[in-house]
Protein backbone atom coordinates (compact mmCIF):
# COMPACT_ATOMS: atom_id res chain seq x y z
CA UNK A 1 0.00 0.00 0.00
CA UNK A 2 1.63 3.09 -1.22
CA UNK A 3 0.88 6.51 0.90
CA UNK A 4 2.99 9.21 -1.20
CA UNK A 5 3.58 8.56 -5.29
CA UNK A 6 5.40 11.48 -7.44
CA UNK A 7 8.03 12.47 -9.21
CA UNK A 8 10.29 15.22 -9.40
CA UNK A 9 10.63 18.50 -9.99
CA UNK A 10 8.44 19.70 -7.62
CA UNK A 11 6.25 19.20 -4.60
CA UNK A 12 8.59 15.40 -3.75
CA UNK A 13 11.85 17.93 -3.05
CA UNK A 14 9.88 20.66 -1.60
CA UNK A 15 8.84 18.34 1.54
CA UNK A 16 11.34 17.22 2.07
CA UNK A 17 12.82 20.51 2.69
CA UNK A 18 10.21 21.34 4.76
CA UNK A 19 10.89 18.54 6.93
CA UNK A 20 14.53 19.51 7.37
CA UNK A 21 13.43 22.80 8.52
CA UNK A 22 10.58 21.95 10.97
CA UNK A 23 11.55 18.38 11.99
CA UNK A 24 11.10 18.69 15.56
CA UNK A 25 7.80 20.39 15.29
CA UNK A 26 6.46 18.07 12.38
CA UNK A 27 7.90 14.96 14.48
CA UNK A 28 6.02 16.20 17.37
CA UNK A 29 2.62 16.77 16.42
CA UNK A 30 2.49 14.16 13.90
CA UNK A 31 3.48 10.58 15.79
CA UNK A 32 3.95 11.33 19.15
CA UNK A 33 1.01 9.37 19.15
CA UNK A 34 3.14 6.25 18.55
CA UNK A 35 5.17 7.56 21.14
CA UNK A 36 3.00 7.06 24.01
CA UNK A 37 4.19 4.41 26.03
CA UNK A 38 0.96 2.83 26.48
CA UNK A 39 0.74 2.58 22.73
CA UNK A 40 4.21 0.94 22.77
CA UNK A 41 3.34 -1.71 24.94
CA UNK A 42 2.11 -3.79 22.53
CA UNK A 43 5.17 -3.03 20.33
CA UNK A 44 7.59 -5.32 19.03
CA UNK A 45 10.04 -4.59 16.51
CA UNK A 46 12.09 -7.35 14.28
CA UNK A 47 15.28 -6.59 12.47
CA UNK A 48 14.35 -8.96 9.97
CA UNK A 49 11.02 -9.77 8.11
CA UNK A 50 10.65 -13.05 6.30
CA UNK A 51 7.67 -13.90 5.62
CA UNK A 52 4.08 -12.40 5.92
CA UNK A 53 3.05 -15.21 8.63
CA UNK A 54 -0.53 -14.50 10.76
CA UNK A 55 0.38 -14.84 14.24
CA UNK A 56 -2.09 -15.81 17.04
CA UNK A 57 -0.59 -14.09 20.36
CA UNK A 58 -2.42 -15.13 23.83
CA UNK A 59 -3.62 -12.84 26.22
CA UNK A 60 -3.35 -13.91 29.55
CA UNK A 61 -5.61 -12.03 32.27
CA UNK A 62 -7.07 -8.37 32.02
CA UNK A 63 -4.91 -6.57 34.68
CA UNK A 64 -4.05 -8.07 37.60
CA UNK A 65 -4.77 -10.99 38.37
CA UNK A 66 -5.45 -11.35 42.59
CA UNK A 67 -3.66 -14.40 44.46
CA UNK A 68 -6.62 -16.62 46.79
CA UNK A 69 -6.56 -15.72 50.87
CA UNK A 70 -4.63 -19.13 52.38
CA UNK A 71 -4.66 -20.40 56.41
CA UNK A 72 -1.52 -21.07 58.21
CA UNK A 73 0.49 -24.76 56.77
CA UNK A 74 -2.45 -24.86 54.46
CA UNK A 75 -1.74 -25.86 50.39
CA UNK A 76 -1.88 -23.00 48.15
CA UNK A 77 -3.99 -22.91 45.36
CA UNK A 78 -3.74 -23.18 42.09
CA UNK A 79 -3.85 -19.40 40.41
CA UNK A 80 -5.49 -20.28 36.99
CA UNK A 81 -5.85 -16.94 35.14
CA UNK A 82 -8.48 -16.30 31.97
CA UNK A 83 -7.01 -15.80 28.61
CA UNK A 84 -7.95 -15.03 25.12
CA UNK A 85 -5.81 -14.85 21.89
CA UNK A 86 -5.83 -12.38 18.92
CA UNK A 87 -3.99 -12.36 15.49
CA UNK A 88 -1.54 -9.86 13.86
CA UNK A 89 -0.60 -10.18 10.40
CA UNK A 90 1.81 -7.78 8.90
CA UNK A 91 0.76 -6.36 5.90
CA UNK A 92 3.16 -4.15 3.79
CA UNK A 93 3.36 -0.21 3.84
CA UNK A 94 5.32 1.61 1.41
CA UNK A 95 6.08 4.66 -0.65
CA UNK A 96 8.28 5.97 -3.53
CA UNK A 97 9.34 8.77 -4.87
CA UNK A 98 11.34 9.64 -8.22
CA UNK A 99 14.05 12.01 -8.38
CA UNK A 100 15.30 13.17 -12.07
CA UNK A 101 18.62 13.59 -13.01
CA UNK A 102 17.51 16.37 -14.64
CA UNK A 103 16.43 17.90 -10.76
CA UNK A 104 19.25 17.58 -10.24
CA UNK A 105 21.35 19.50 -12.29
CA UNK A 106 19.10 21.93 -12.40
CA UNK A 107 18.69 22.36 -8.54
CA UNK A 108 22.57 22.11 -8.12
CA UNK A 109 21.76 19.22 -5.52
CA UNK A 110 21.05 22.38 -2.55
CA UNK A 111 17.70 20.75 -1.78
CA UNK A 112 18.03 17.28 -2.36
CA UNK A 113 18.58 15.17 0.78
CA UNK A 114 17.75 11.98 0.73
CA UNK A 115 17.69 11.23 3.98
CA UNK A 116 15.50 13.94 4.40
CA UNK A 117 12.88 12.94 1.90
CA UNK A 118 12.58 9.29 3.32
CA UNK A 119 12.08 10.91 6.43
CA UNK A 120 9.03 12.82 5.18
CA UNK A 121 7.56 9.54 3.63
CA UNK A 122 8.54 8.05 7.01
CA UNK A 123 6.04 10.35 8.74
CA UNK A 124 3.60 9.27 6.65
CA UNK A 125 4.18 5.51 7.44
CA UNK A 126 3.48 6.34 11.36
CA UNK A 127 0.49 8.63 10.22
CA UNK A 128 -0.46 4.85 8.19
CA UNK A 129 -0.45 3.11 11.40
CA UNK A 130 -2.54 5.66 13.46
CA UNK A 131 -5.11 5.20 11.04
CA UNK A 132 -4.89 1.26 11.10
CA UNK A 133 -5.30 1.47 14.83
CA UNK A 134 -8.22 4.49 14.64
CA UNK A 135 -9.84 2.03 11.89
CA UNK A 136 -10.33 -0.93 14.70
CA UNK A 137 -12.05 2.23 17.29
CA UNK A 138 -15.78 1.39 15.32
CA UNK A 139 -15.20 -2.30 16.71
CA UNK A 140 -14.54 -1.63 20.19
CA UNK A 141 -17.80 -3.15 22.27
CA UNK A 142 -17.58 -0.20 25.20
CA UNK A 143 -19.41 2.58 23.77
CA UNK A 144 -19.40 6.42 25.56
CA UNK A 145 -20.76 9.48 24.43
CA UNK A 146 -23.94 9.86 21.60
CA UNK A 147 -24.45 10.24 18.53
CA UNK A 148 -25.72 13.53 16.76
CA UNK A 149 -24.25 15.06 19.96
CA UNK A 150 -21.33 17.28 20.73
CA UNK A 151 -18.49 15.75 23.34
CA UNK A 152 -17.63 16.80 27.13
CA UNK A 153 -15.38 16.09 29.45
CA UNK A 154 -17.99 14.20 31.49
CA UNK A 155 -17.91 11.43 28.62
CA UNK A 156 -14.42 10.79 28.43
CA UNK A 157 -14.36 11.11 32.26
CA UNK A 158 -16.83 7.79 31.71
CA UNK A 159 -14.29 6.29 29.11
CA UNK A 160 -11.52 6.81 31.79
CA UNK A 161 -13.73 5.49 34.77
CA UNK A 162 -15.27 2.19 32.21
CA UNK A 163 -11.89 0.89 31.56
CA UNK A 164 -10.59 1.01 35.07
CA UNK A 165 -13.79 -0.87 36.23
CA UNK A 166 -12.88 -3.54 33.60
CA UNK A 167 -9.57 -4.09 35.06
CA UNK A 168 -7.19 -1.88 32.57
CA UNK A 169 -4.52 -0.69 34.29
CA UNK A 170 -1.90 2.27 33.73
CA UNK A 171 -2.06 5.45 32.19
CA UNK A 172 -5.31 5.89 28.91
CA UNK A 173 -5.12 7.42 26.10
CA UNK A 174 -7.31 9.01 24.37
CA UNK A 175 -7.46 9.44 20.86
CA UNK A 176 -9.63 11.91 19.14
CA UNK A 177 -10.69 13.87 16.18
CA UNK A 178 -9.92 17.26 16.38
CA UNK A 179 -13.58 18.42 15.79
CA UNK A 180 -14.01 16.24 18.99
CA UNK A 181 -11.25 18.13 20.84
CA UNK A 182 -12.84 21.27 19.70
CA UNK A 183 -15.94 20.17 21.42
CA UNK A 184 -14.22 18.92 24.62
CA UNK A 185 -12.27 21.73 24.87
CA UNK A 186 -15.14 24.17 24.59
CA UNK A 187 -17.09 22.27 27.21
CA UNK A 188 -13.98 22.91 29.31
CA UNK A 189 -14.89 27.03 29.31
CA UNK A 190 -18.05 26.01 29.68
CA UNK A 191 -17.22 24.89 33.33
CA UNK A 192 -15.79 27.74 34.27
CA UNK A 193 -12.40 26.35 34.02
CA UNK A 194 -12.86 23.59 36.48
CA UNK A 195 -10.43 22.07 33.65
CA UNK A 196 -6.94 22.36 33.28
CA UNK A 197 -6.07 24.71 30.55
CA UNK A 198 -2.78 24.22 29.35
CA UNK A 199 -1.44 26.04 26.15
CA UNK A 200 -1.93 23.30 23.90
CA UNK A 201 -5.83 23.72 24.48
CA UNK A 202 -5.65 27.40 24.45
CA UNK A 203 -4.31 27.11 20.80
CA UNK A 204 -6.16 24.88 19.33
CA UNK A 205 -9.39 27.15 20.20
CA UNK A 206 -7.51 29.70 19.33
CA UNK A 207 -7.86 28.38 15.34
CA UNK A 208 -4.76 26.60 15.02
CA UNK A 209 -4.98 23.16 13.66
CA UNK A 210 -2.20 21.46 15.59
CA UNK A 211 -2.33 17.60 15.76
CA UNK A 212 -1.40 15.05 18.75
CA UNK A 213 -0.28 15.69 21.49
CA UNK A 214 -2.62 17.68 23.71
CA UNK A 215 -1.34 17.53 27.03
CA UNK A 216 -2.01 15.04 30.03
CA UNK A 217 -5.53 15.41 32.43
CA UNK A 218 -7.37 13.96 34.86
CA UNK A 219 -4.59 13.88 37.43
CA UNK A 220 -2.30 12.22 34.74
CA UNK A 221 -4.56 9.30 34.12
CA UNK A 222 -6.12 10.61 30.57
CA UNK A 223 -3.25 11.29 27.68
CA UNK A 224 -5.19 13.59 24.89
CA UNK A 225 -4.45 13.10 21.28
CA UNK A 226 -5.91 14.66 18.41
CA UNK A 227 -6.03 13.55 14.64
CA UNK A 228 -7.56 14.74 11.56
CA UNK A 229 -10.30 12.90 9.45
CA UNK A 230 -8.07 11.14 7.69
CA UNK A 231 -7.38 9.22 10.96
CA UNK A 232 -10.11 9.77 12.86
CA UNK A 233 -13.21 8.27 10.41
CA UNK A 234 -16.96 7.93 10.84
CA UNK A 235 -19.19 5.32 12.54
CA UNK A 236 -21.47 5.70 10.48
CA UNK A 237 -22.35 9.14 10.85
CA UNK A 238 -20.86 10.11 13.79
CA UNK A 239 -16.91 10.43 15.08
CA UNK A 240 -15.84 7.60 16.57
CA UNK A 241 -12.93 8.52 18.58
CA UNK A 242 -11.14 5.66 21.41
CA UNK A 243 -9.98 5.98 25.29
CA UNK A 244 -8.15 2.44 25.95
CA UNK A 245 -5.54 1.37 27.84
CA UNK A 246 -2.11 -0.39 27.19
CA UNK A 247 -3.72 -3.72 27.05
CA UNK A 248 -6.47 -2.87 24.44
CA UNK A 249 -4.30 -2.96 20.77
CA UNK A 250 -1.42 -4.95 19.74
CA UNK A 251 1.13 -3.99 17.78
CA UNK A 252 3.43 -5.69 15.83
CA UNK A 253 5.70 -4.21 13.40
CA UNK A 254 8.74 -5.44 11.56
CA UNK A 255 11.82 -3.63 9.17
CA UNK A 256 12.31 -5.79 5.68
CA UNK A 257 15.50 -7.96 5.28
CA UNK A 258 18.19 -5.97 3.80
CA UNK A 259 19.17 -6.96 -0.04
CA UNK A 260 22.61 -6.70 -0.86
CA UNK A 261 22.06 -5.11 -4.32
CA UNK A 262 20.36 -1.94 -2.66
CA UNK A 263 21.78 0.95 -0.81
CA UNK A 264 19.82 1.19 2.16
CA UNK A 265 20.29 5.14 3.66
CA UNK A 266 18.23 5.06 6.99
CA UNK A 267 16.75 2.51 9.16
CA UNK A 268 13.70 4.36 11.13
CA UNK A 269 12.60 1.72 13.51
CA UNK A 270 9.73 -0.34 11.78
CA UNK A 271 10.71 1.32 7.87
CA UNK A 272 13.48 0.91 6.04
CA UNK A 273 14.35 3.38 3.23
CA UNK A 274 16.58 2.29 -0.02
CA UNK A 275 17.93 3.81 -3.08
CA UNK A 276 16.54 2.10 -6.38
CA UNK A 277 19.46 3.81 -9.52
CA UNK A 278 17.49 3.20 -12.71
CA UNK A 279 20.89 4.52 -15.16
CA UNK A 280 18.95 3.91 -18.10
CA UNK A 281 16.69 6.71 -18.00
CA UNK A 282 18.49 8.88 -14.97
CA UNK A 283 16.45 8.41 -12.32
CA UNK A 284 16.74 7.45 -8.76
CA UNK A 285 13.79 6.57 -6.48
CA UNK A 286 13.33 6.78 -2.96
CA UNK A 287 11.64 3.51 -1.57
CA UNK A 288 10.45 3.07 2.21
CA UNK A 289 9.31 0.05 3.11
CA UNK A 290 7.49 -1.50 6.42
CA UNK A 291 5.56 -4.33 7.44
CA UNK A 292 2.66 -3.57 10.46
CA UNK A 293 -0.05 -5.53 11.96
CA UNK A 294 -2.52 -4.08 14.75
CA UNK A 295 -5.51 -5.86 16.22
CA UNK A 296 -7.45 -5.34 19.09
CA UNK A 297 -6.19 -7.53 22.03
CA UNK A 298 -8.57 -7.07 24.85
CA UNK A 299 -11.56 -5.38 23.87
CA UNK A 300 -12.60 -4.30 27.52
CA UNK A 301 -9.98 -2.45 28.11
CA UNK A 302 -11.29 0.40 25.54
CA UNK A 303 -14.12 2.87 25.03
CA UNK A 304 -15.21 3.62 21.58
CA UNK A 305 -15.90 7.56 21.75
CA UNK A 306 -19.03 8.78 19.48
CA UNK A 307 -20.16 11.98 18.52
CA UNK A 308 -21.70 14.23 16.15
CA UNK A 309 -19.48 15.04 12.87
Amino acid sequence: MAWATGSSPGSDILAATAIKRWQLTIGDRDTSFLMNPTIQAGWVDDSDFLQAVAEEVPVVGLGLDMLAPEIESAEANELTPTGTSYTLTPARKAGKMTVSGLYRIEDGLVLLDYDNLAFAMFLGGQRRLMADIGALFPSITNIVGTTGVTLSWSVLKSAVDTNFAAGSRGQQVALLADKQWREVSNDALTLGGAIEHQREMQGFMGGSKGFSFKGFYLNGDLAVYAADDNIITDDGTDYSGAVFGPEAFGIRTTAPRMDVASMEIARMGWMKAELDRDASVDDTEVVVTGYTSVAIAQNTAACEVLSVK
